[in-house]
Order: C-alpha cells, then sequence, then structure tokens
C-alpha cells in the first residue's frame, strides 16, 4: 500500500494497535484476525461498539491458510 502513495503504519499487536489508535486517526484500518494479546475479531468489536470509532472502516484479513491446514 505504501508504493501506491498510501501512509501505513504497523502494529506487532492489538495493544500498540490501539495506542495508536488513541493518537492518530486513520482512514482505514487492517486488522489480522491473529494478532497477540487480543484478537482481531476482539479488536474489532472494541472499536466498533466505541461511537468515536463506530464509523471508521476496518477490515479483518487473515493469512492464507497452509495445504495441510485446509479441511477435506
Amino acid at each position: 500500500m505504501s508504493s501506491a502513495g498510501y501512509a501505513v503504519t504497523l502494529a506487532a499487536d492489538a495493544v500498540q494497535a490501539i495506542r495508536f489508535l488513541l493518537r492518530k486517526r486513520p482512514q482505514l484500518v487492517l486488522v489480522d484476525v491473529d494478532t497477540p494479546y487480543l484478537s482481531g475479531f476482539e479488536l474489532a468489536r472494541m472499536l466498533k461498539q466505541d461511537p468515536a470509532w463506530a464509523e471508521m472502516p476496518l477490515l479483518l484479513v487473515r493469512k492464507p491458510l497452509a495445504a495441510n491446514q485446509l479441511m477435506a
């Protein structure tokens, strides 16, 4: 995304993401569902329940599963 001209900030976990969100107001938040400490689902739920963040676009993402993780 940065190569397309977007400013990108990475957070190592949900706690770091929350700290960033308290300082800045991004136009879009991409959240990995498998974040440490607090899942991406829990972070999304927290943000969407707060009226200050409820309208902010948020996209949950997950890395692709390996072939051995797929169910037949």
